[in-house]
């Protein structure tokens, strides 16, 4: 017994988390599969035995622009050719080290140890995050990069490292991209020295870097064309949905089979130049529809921050709904007794998260105007940057560990007995 209270609260967390990836693999072996998981296997696969960075199945191996070689290079790192399941371990293991970033972190504003805890197991037992890092997706190991960005910029005040993260967050998810200048101002601002123009001007190279190689294959400065189908597929079809009031499925289908037959030539053969076209097409649809636009905008925030996950639970453990709908009362009809448990847990959690993360953060708007503001606008960015229509908690995950974050300086105001006399004297 002695021994074991010798064992840190993460490593708990870390058995925790490989016992459910082990016991899920072995009931159901393809539960790791999610819409885009076969095209990053695709990726690393082509990597491995074509060296070539291309989705395609069989010759010619096109040069692919819609995806970044982050995670297909973790996928070949951790094993995953082997067998997908160790590359899902992994992530789940690294999700843990995000976890003790943020606990270290918090440590720093002398918040007591219990409150610090607390949050900590919390955010690693997030369910969202819990399960989506459970499939072989960017998502979960994006999340962690944005951790530790945050928590080496911030908190261990070692941009260097924070940058390193930032460059292979990029490169996981082009949506940390338009970060960049975000944290490069926070920097600027809180170590105006050559040192940190020398770091944003090496990060920026490095970033660069895929923008040539994609200029190279396609003549065009651009390091991923992601923005633009994610425009198309999903902003642009849901004008169409919306004007004819059909599913955003049978809308995606008529929106690119629209947009293919009036291209003057074959889409495949410059992939590049067709996503370029699609986007502006699609701008010019949206645009045209600006009331439609605000509608889907403000109802993709609003899922964002307040939609928890619900079938992806059933879906990996096949578990098969009894009804079917497309209403909200026939989908919790259609869930299992754990999916809809689940749901009521995130729900809960978010009644509590939500009240404390607000008050957090006007504690730290009045005590550190600036990191304030960078968490504020990272925040903001982070819930528009990556926002089609149909938004799921999927999509939350880069702004959840924030939330905790702030829902940790909350607390103490809440329930006085946790605040430390020096509580929020961290100089940021």
């Amino acid at each position: 017994m002695h021994n074991l209270k010798n064992i840190p609260w993460w490593a708990y967390i870390a058995f925790f988390k490989i016992a459910y990836i082990v016991l899920l693999a072995y009931f159901h072996p393809t539960a790791y599969l999610s819409v885009d998981a076969q095209g990053y296997l695709q990726l690393a696969e082509n990597l491995w035995h074509q060296h070539t960075f291309s989705r395609n199945i069989t010759s010619p191996y096109l040069f692919d622009t819609l995806r970044t070689p982050g995670y297909p290079i973790f996928i070949l790192l951790t094993g995953g050719l082997i067998n997908p399941w160790f590359t899902i371990i992994a992530q789940q293991v690294i999700s843990v080290l995000g976890a003790y970033w943020l606990y270290q972190w918090l440590k720093q504003w002398n918040i007591k140890q219990q409150t610090t805890l607390l949050i900590a197991i919390l955010f690693a037992l997030d369910i969202p995050s819990f399960i989506f890092n459970s499939y072989l997706l960017a998502d979960g190991l994006f999340q962690t990069l944005i951790v530790g960005v945050c928590y080496f910029l911030i908190g261990k005040k070692t941009p260097s490292t924070s940058a390193i993260l930032l460059v292979i967050a990029c490169y996981v998810k082009p949506a940390a991209l338009f970060f960049i200048p975000i944290w490069a101002l926070y920097l600027l601002y809180t170590k105006p020295h050559y040192k940190s123009v020398a770091i944003i001007a090496i990060s920026l190279c490095l970033v660069f870097c895929w923008n040539y190689r994609n200029h190279q294959h396609h003549q065009r400065f651009i390091f991923s064309t992601a923005g633009e189908f994610n425009w198309c597929s999903w902003h642009g079809a849901n004008i169409i949905a919306q004007q004819n009031n059909i599913p955003i499925t049978q809308a995606q289908y008529v929106w690119w089979d629209s947009l293919a037959t009036n291209y003057p030539t074959i889409p495949e053969n410059n992939p590049v130049a067709y996503s370029q076209y699609i986007s502006q097409q699609s701008t010019n649809l949206i645009f045209s529809n600006l009331d439609l636009l605000t509608k889907q905008t403000i109802q993709g925030v609003a899922m964002l921050w307040l939609k928890p996950t619900r079938s992806h639970i059933d879906q990996q453990w096949e578990i098969q709904p009894t009804k079917k709908g497309t209403g909200w009362l026939s989908k919790l009809q259609s869930t299992s007794w754990l999916g809809l448990l689940l749901m009521f847990l995130q729900v809960i959690s978010m009644i509590l998260l939500y009240p404390l993360a607000i008050y957090g953060y006007f504690v730290l708007l009045k005590k550190h105007k600036l990191l304030a503001i960078f968490i504020g606008v990272t925040l903001l960015y982070f819930s528009c940057m990556i926002l089609p229509p149909t938004t799921y908690a999927r999509l939350r995950l880069p702004i959840i560990p924030l939330i905790y974050f702030l829902a940790a300086l909350g607390l103490p105001t809440f329930i006085p007995a946790l605040k430390n006399t020096k509580w929020l004297t961290q100089k940021v």
